[in-house]
């Protein structure tokens, strides 16, 4: 009888489960569970199996972050054909304040980055929930984990077109990039 349970116990183990494949033991690989490596990938593991997200569930918080980004994109559109790319001359603040003066570029522009910020929140979600949704889907986690940095990028890159007064190739970098984290979203 205590053969059995120790048996049943080491099938249930996350290290016989996850880090064995066929043909291959990953955990003699990575220390094993008692190494440092295998200590930390346990916790992960471990926190995996208590937190699961539906691939319904995830496709909801995936939607939002997919709207956030054609906000940004119409949002980019708004301050380009109304040229309020400099309605607000210093980055992140507005006119040296967190609200923008009730000028109608300087509200253009700060929209979209309050906009920005909003979807900087989406798209962590999406990223950190992409690697609890089940079954798990490796390409959605580097692509989740992608969309954080993309967005961080833009961010960055929205900054250098203000300090640089909207120099054309930071503009079409600027929407370059919009439109591939459209495309990834």
């Amino acid at each position: 009888p205590s053969k059995k349970r120790s048996s049943q116990k080491k099938s249930k183990s996350w290290s016989n489960t996850w880090l064995k494949t066929p043909g291959k033991n990953r955990s003699t690989e990575c220390g094993g569970p008692a190494g440092r490596a295998g200590h930390h990938l346990n916790m992960f593991a471990r926190l995996r199996n208590r937190f699961e997200i539906s691939p319904h569930r995830y496709a909801q918080v995936t939607a939002i972050a997919l709207v956030g980004l054609g906000l940004i994109v119409l949002t980019g559109a708004a301050v380009r054909l109304t040229d309020s790319g400099l309605g607000c001359p210093d980055w992140p603040k507005c006119y040296g304040g967190p609200a923008p003066p009730l000028e109608t570029h300087a509200v253009i522009e700060m929209s979209n980055r309050i906009i920005t910020a909003l979807l900087g929140i989406a798209v962590i979600a999406a990223c950190i929930l992409s690697f609890f949704r089940r079954p798990y889907r490796r390409h959605l986690a580097w692509i989740g984990a992608l969309l954080p940095l993309g967005v961080i990028a833009q961010a960055i890159l929205g900054a250098l077109v203000v300090k640089f007064d909207l120099r054309p190739e930071l503009v079409m970098l600027h929407f370059l990039l919009s439109m591939m984290l459209l495309d990834a979203g």
